[in-house]
């Protein structure tokens, strides 16, 4: 049985002729945006620091979306409009599923100090059911776990209306259920945090399998103007960063929101671009996306707790942690910002690569 793809959904055999070697390319990158978003920190709310975080943070802010539309892509390309989706469904959930309720299990008993607990270090008196159920929900929706669990949210609400997903009325109900999310950034009818927005990638995942059922379009895409695109690209990336100054200016609850109106349009240009510059074949042979992006994904955040335990034990490191002086230039923060991320996926990669080899590279999706 061969390896299952794993974070977007199964490949398989298809009688699309199209070369999809840019899933990987796209894979590779936006797991990358996806580690540097969580390994750069935002230090004080002082107004000359809270820039530089948008600065830094807004261009590998196109990750999720651009999963989410991979995804659809690779469901397109393996379900038609009339089969049965619930067969895949259940595969996904062993497949993926399992291996993201280890991952997050183990997190969310570091979180809570179990270890510390057992040992006598921390008080078990202290792991009441209130703290319990805030460390779970913040540690679910408010850190990186949170995307596997929308994601397969969201799938199984596209897989729920599958049938109708060949129309394009239901591209246009799905988009503006996420112009409505949009909209609540600026509204706040509710909360208006992304990472509890399930149904807004709803239509993402739903543009994947449409481009899937329309390989024209990706020839199209492949074909645009480089300069031009690169043009759009810098333009809507600078619409973004200006949209997160507005609403830290009007108090949003979260300015760098993936699904501002702005950073939609950004992520969509973002996906186009990488397309176009599809670097799939220059790919060192020891990078393999397919394989190592979702136990990244798991395990990224592991590294980025050891990342700040480790400046807070060795002195000479304390410009690492996560709690640096205020007066810290933006350059200084840009190159604390660097050396982490450069640690953080290192080191997972590094650790993604040996389980890789032995018999528990299931626990990130791979069974053969």
């Amino acid at each position: 049985m061969r390896s299952v793809a794993v974070l977007t959904p199964g490949e398989g055999s298809t009688p699309m002729s199209t070369n999809y070697g840019f899933v990987n390319w796209i894979r590779l990158v936006a797991m990358f945006s996806i580690v540097y978003e969580h390994s750069i920190l935002l230090y004080t709310t002082e107004p000359s620091q809270v820039r530089t975080y948008h600065i830094i943070s807004q261009p590998f802010k196109f990750g999720t979306i651009c999963f989410f539309i991979i995804s659809g892509y690779l469901l397109g390309r393996k379900l038609t409009p009339d089969d049965s989706p619930w067969l895949y469904y259940r595969r996904r959930l062993l497949v993926v599923g399992l291996p993201f309720v280890i991952a997050f299990g183990l997190y969310y008993l570091k979180m809570i100090g179990l270890i510390g607990r057992l040992t006598g270090k921390l008080m078990a008196s202290e792991l009441s059911s209130t703290f319990l159920v805030n460390e779970f929900y913040t540690n679910l929706f408010f850190t990186s776990y949170w995307f596997m669990f929308s994601f397969l949210t969201a799938l199984a609400i596209l897989l729920l209306f599958w049938r109708q997903t060949k129309r394009l009325v239901f591209g246009w109900v799905s988009f503006a259920v996420t112009c409505f999310f949009a909209a609540n950034i600026y509204t706040n009818w509710f909360d208006s945090t992304h990472t509890i927005a399930m149904p807004a990638y709803v239509f993402y995942l739903w543009l994947g399998t449409w481009l899937a059922r329309h390989n024209a379009y990706i020839k199209r895409m492949q074909s645009l103007s480089s300069p031009i695109l690169t043009i759009i690209l810098l333009l809507t990336m600078g619409l973004a960063y200006l949209e997160s100054e507005l609403l830290w200016s009007l108090k949003a609850g979260n300015p760098v929101n993936t699904l501002r109106p702005t950073n939609q349009l950004f992520s969509l240009v973002a996906f186009v671009w990488l397309m176009r510059h599809d670097a799939n074949k220059q790919l060192t042979a020891w990078l393999n996306p397919r394989t190592e992006s979702f136990g990244i994904y798991l395990y990224h955040m592991f590294f980025v707790g050891l990342a700040t335990t480790i400046a807070i034990k060795l002195p000479y490191l304390s410009w690492l942690s996560d709690s640096p002086l205020p007066s810290f230039n933006p350059g200084k923060i840009v190159l604390i910002d660097l050396v982490r991320m450069g640690f953080v996926y290192g080191s997972t990669l590094c650790f993604v690569k040996l389980v890789n080899r032995t018999r528990l590279r299931w626990l990130f999706g791979e069974r053969s």
